[in-house]
C-alpha cells in the first residue's frame, strides 16, 4: 500500500473507530416521579442592541433575517423581573419554585477597544465588567444575581464567546471580505449575524458547522474552556457544574476538555431523545426532550406539542428537560416575551395539575440525586426524594442511527 492510499484510509478508520465507540454501553437512569428541568441558553450574550441598530442593519442589507437567531438582542433587568414573577407563582410537590438553568456567555466583544486598535486586535469585555458602551442595560448584572440568590436561576457555562474566536481573530488579521464584514458589524455594536457571517460558526466549530475540518483541536478547546471557567468563577464566585456547548456543537474533544476542567454535567440538544446517561469521561449527559421556543415558533399548537413531549418523557421515566432560549424573554427587538411568559405559565400549570408528585430541579440537584440519592433541596433539610434506578443502555447516537436504519428498511 502506497502512502497516498494509506492517507486516504485515515478518515474511514476514524469513522469506524467512532462507530465502534458508540456501540459501547452507557449507564442510564430512570426516575419514579416526574422531574422537570428548564434549560435556557445565551444569557449575557449581546446580539443587536436595539430597534435603531436593527433598522440600520436592515437598510444596509447586512442580513436577510432568514436565520431566527439573527434577531437575538440582550435581555433587560425588566425582562428578568417579569420572568421571576412567573416562576414565583409555581411550586412543586415539595414547595420549590422552578429554577431555570441560565447558560451564560462570559465575554462580549469590546467594540470600542477593538476599533481603537484599528480593528487589528479583537478585544473582549468580561461579563462581570458589564456590557459594551453602546449597550444600555442598567441593573442587568444585579438582576442576574437576584435570580440566583432567590434560587430562580442556576448559572451554568455556555461559552467564552458564542462564535469561534480564532475565526474572528484570523479574519481581522487578514485583508478581505470577512474582515470588512466584521468591521461593518462591529461599528454597529453587533458581534455576529449568522446569515451574514456564517463562517464565524460556533465556539468549538468554525465555518458553516458542516465542514469536516472545522473543529477546533483539543488543545484549542481546552484553552477556551479554561478561560471561560476563570471568568465564570470571577462572575459567580464558583466554578460551573453544568455546561452546554454553543449551538450544541460539541465533539469528543469537547467532552474530554469539559471533564478535565471539572465540569460534571453536559446539556445535549433536543435532536435525539434519550434518558440521562454517563459517558466514558464521567460526564452526566442531559438530553433535552421538550422544545418551548415561542420566539422561534409561532404555530398555534406549540404548547400542545410541548406538553405531549413532556408526557412522552415522563411515561419513560425520564426527566422532562425543556429548552427555551433567552431570546424568548427579550423585549428590545420584538414584543414576543409576553407570549413566552404566558405559554411558560400555562405549561407549568398544566404539569402541576396533572402530576401531584412533580419535582422541579436544576442540573446540580439532578446530579446530587443520581450520585447520592439525597440531593440538597435548596435550603431544606428533607428525606431523599426518590430511589432512582440505573441500567445499561446503548449510546443515544447509536440508538438513533439504528432506529433510522430500521425505519428506512421498512
Amino acid at each position: 500500500m502506497n502512502s497516498a492510499s494509506a492517507h486516504s484510509m485515515v478518515p474511514m478508520l476514524k469513522k469506524l473507530h467512532r462507530y465502534l465507540r458508540l456501540l459501547q454501553p452507557v449507564v442510564s437512569f430512570r426516575f419514579p416521579h416526574p422531574v422537570v428541568l428548564l434549560h435556557s441558553d445565551d444569557w449575557g450574550l449581546g446580539g443587536i442592541p436595539d430597534q435603531a441598530v436593527y433598522a440600520r442593519l436592515d437598510q444596509k442589507g447586512l442580513s436577510t433575517w432568514w436565520y431566527p437567531f439573527d434577531k437575538h438582542s440582550l435581555e433587560t433587568a425588566q425582562d428578568l423581573q417579569e420572568l421571576y414573577a412567573v416562576l414565583n407563582q409555581h411550586h412543586d410537590s415539595r414547595g420549590c419554585c422552578p429554577s431555570v438553568v441560565f447558560n451564560f456567555i462570559l465575554a462580549n466583544v469590546n467594540f470600542e477597544e477593538t476599533a481603537a486598535s484599528g480593528f487589528r486586535k479583537l478585544v473582549l469585555l468580561p461579563l462581570y465588567e458589564g456590557f459594551p458602551a453602546s449597550w444600555h442595560r442598567p441593573g442587568l448584572l444585579e438582576a442576574y444575581r437576584q435570580g440566583i440568590e432567590a434560587n430562580l436561576v442556576y448559572p451554568a457555562l455556555h461559552g467564552l464567546t458564542h462564535f469561534n474566536l480564532l475565526a474572528a481573530e484570523t479574519a481581522l488579521a487578514q485583508k478581505g471580505e470577512q474582515r470588512s464584514q466584521l468591521i461593518a458589524l462591529y461599528e454597529e455594536g453587533v458581534p455576529q449575524l449568522y446569515s451574514y457571517t456564517p463562517w464565524l460558526g460556533y465556539e468549538f466549530r468554525a465555518g458553516d458547522g458542516f465542514l469536516a475540518d472545522a473543529w477546533a483541536t483539543f488543545q484549542q478547546q481546552s484553552q477556551v474552556i479554561t478561560r471561560a471557567i476563570e471568568l465564570f468563577k470571577h462572575t459567580f464566585g464558583h466554578e460551573p457544574t453544568s455546561a452546554c456547548a454553543p449551538g450544541y456543537r460539541a465533539n469528543d474533544d469537547t467532552f474530554r476538555a469539559f471533564a478535565r476542567s471539572g465540569v460534571r454535567v453536559v446539556q445535549d440538544g433536543p435532536s435525539i431523545r434519550a434518558a440521562p446517561y454517563y459517558d466514558r469521561y464521567g460526564l452526566l449527559h442531559l438530553p433535552r426532550n421538550v422544545v418551548l421556543e415561542p420566539a422561534l415558533d409561532n404555530t398555534p399548537d406549540l404548547l400542545e406539542r410541548a406538553l405531549q413531549d413532556a408526557e412522552y418523557a415522563m411515561a419513560r421515566k425520564w426527566p422532562v428537560v425543556v429548552t427555551i432560549h433567552s431570546m424568548n424573554f427579550q423585549s428590545a427587538l420584538h414584543s414576543g416575551s409576553s407570549r413566552t411568559l404566558t405559554m411558560l405559565d400555562d405549561f407549568l400549570t398544566t404539569l402541576e395539575q396533572r402530576h401531584a408528585d412533580l419535582c422541579y430541579m436544576h442540573d446540580g440537584d439532578l446530579l446530587d440525586l443520581i450520585e447520592s440519592s439525597s440531593p440538597r433541596v435548596r435550603g431544606a433539610n428533607r428525606e431523599p426524594l426518590m430511589p432512582i434506578s440505573a441500567y445499561w443502555s446503548m449510546q443515544p447516537e447509536a440508538q438513533h442511527a439504528i432506529g433510522q436504519h430500521i425505519r428506512r428498511s421498512r
